[in-house]
């Protein structure tokens, strides 16, 4: 039994969440390439970049993230933030199923 906070902030590996405009080409590379990133997912619809970042060193993710993302002339940020787990999604992943799909 852990306490509710423990299992909110999720199996201890820290993804950020950005959307973006702009062409991200040129930056996603670079950012796939940092020692300290450890997963990158892209997605695009209409214009926007969804990203998701894990990352294992958080601490060099706050100071180099951003500032990486935003000088990349042309990519706009339009959010910004470290995901947040709900309780359903750390109930899911605690019995091993998926919350995808949900009704």
């Amino acid at each position: 039994q852990a306490p509710i906070q423990k299992l909110l902030e999720g199996n201890g590996q820290v993804t950020y969440q950005l959307r973006t405009r702009g062409d991200i080409r040129p930056i996603q590379p670079i950012i796939a390439g940092q020692s300290w990133v450890t997963g990158l997912q892209v997605a695009q619809t209409n214009g926007l970049t969804e990203w998701q970042v894990s990352v294992s060193d958080s601490t060099a993710a706050e100071d180099q993230l951003l500032p990486m993302v935003m000088a990349c002339p042309g990519v706009k940020v339009t959010s910004f933030g470290q995901s947040k787990f709900d309780l359903e999604e750390v109930f899911m992943n605690l019995v091993g199923g998926s919350s995808h799909g949900k009704q």
